[in-house]
């Protein structure tokens, strides 16, 4: 269950956007998926905001509900978050969570600004959007739990591919190719093949984060980390904090022994109802009703049995896939074997041409 409830949003995936549309909405409306660490600073970002009066929050499911027609062509990466809010849909959690700064400060980020801090705050978050969580999460697990979870998520989306193409939609076509080949690229980069250095990179880079938290709380009581009341950086450190929580809870007391005053922080937080916004949404409390109400239990011993598969491809779809693959530097010809590897702890073996053979 922790391959589907936590897997982590990938580094892979294209860059979120902002654009306008023609209808613009009174209400704004937040797509995530609670437990996700970018879905977590999108929600806390919109409930530290003069506009999460009216504002209604959809979950969705990341093993699957994203790959349908109707969220992909919200957002054609078929990430969490989407935010749609005035004339706007913003698909990246820096953009909405400037935007909404900008356009809607809540008493945090006004004092922040007020107090001349804002430069140091967006150097903070900078900081903290480019920490990889993915390298983190899948550092920290086995291979075959990363991979498990990547299998069923391409089950899905060639499912969706092989339909789209059927209704000869072409934008779909495009996004749900260009899907597979980004996760594709993942398993055979991250998942499966960890490079130390980045690992390791990574890991320094989390250090500073928590460093630089510790001295800007600097022994104080009360309040957050740049205001009395939260903050854009708050949205995007607390996130942090509790996905090592959830998940790797000696690698987080290890850090709270180092830096102690971001633990009391947290203690406030967690008090707190914008830091409800994120740390409510635990993987045994909500994720697991979540997912098995989502049927994600049934999902992975379908898979594991064999009984769920994906379609095979036409040659066609086949080629743009390698094509997508070659211009991220890959042979699709390497992949096969690198997926039948992984895939085959879970029980089943895939490729990344959409074929599946029975289990050995």
């Amino acid at each position: 269950m922790v391959a589907i409830g936590f897997m982590p949003e990938l580094k892979c995936a294209p860059t979120g956007t902002i654009k306008t549309v023609q209808t613009r909405r009174e209400n704004a409306r937040l797509w995530i998926f609670p437990m996700s660490l970018n879905s977590g600073k999108a929600h806390m970002a919109l409930k530290i905001s003069k506009r999460y009066a009216g504002s209604e929050s959809t979950f969705i499911d990341i093993g699957g509900e994203n790959y349908i027609p109707e969220y992909a062509r919200l957002n054609p990466n078929m990430t969490v978050p989407v935010l749609e809010i005035d004339d706007k849909v913003i698909t990246d959690s820096k953009i909405i969570a400037e935007y909404l700064r900008t356009n809607y400060p809540g008493p945090g980020d006004t004092a922040v600004a007020s107090s001349g801090q804002t430069q140091a705050m967006q150097s903070f978050v900078d900081l903290m959007a480019g920490w990889d969580e993915a390298l983190y999460t899948y550092g920290n697990m086995n291979n075959s739990m990363g991979s498990t979870g990547n299998a069923l998520r391409l089950i899905h989306l060639r499912q969706e591919l092989f339909k789209a193409d059927q209704r000869s939609e072409s934008d779909l076509v495009d996004a749900y190719v260009k899907k597979i080949a980004g996760i594709s690229a993942f398993e055979a980069t991250t998942g499966s093949l960890k490079n130390p250095a980045d690992l390791q990179a990574n890991k320094e880079m989390l250090e500073e984060i928590w460093e630089k938290a510790n001295r800007l709380l600097n022994g104080r009581t009360s309040g957050f980390l740049f205001a009395a009341d939260p903050c854009t950086a708050d949205c995007f450190f607390v996130p942090i904090v509790f996905r090592m929580e959830e998940l790797y809870k000696a690698d987080l007391e290890a850090h709270y022994a180092k830096y102690p005053d971001v633990k009391s922080y947290y203690e406030r937080v967690k008090a707190s109802e914008a830091g409800q916004s994120v740390v409510k949404y635990t993987l045994k409390g909500w994720g697991v009703p979540f997912m098995c109400k989502k049927g994600a239990p049934c999902g992975m011993i379908a898979m594991k049995l064999g009984c769920l598969r994906a379609p095979e491809l036409p040659v066609n779809l086949k080629k743009r896939i390698n094509e997508a693959l070659r211009e991220k530097g890959l042979k699709a010809s390497s992949l096969p074997q690198l997926f039948e590897d992984e895939a085959s702890k879970a029980g089943c073996f895939l490729s990344s041409l959409g074929k599946y053979v029975p289990c050995k």
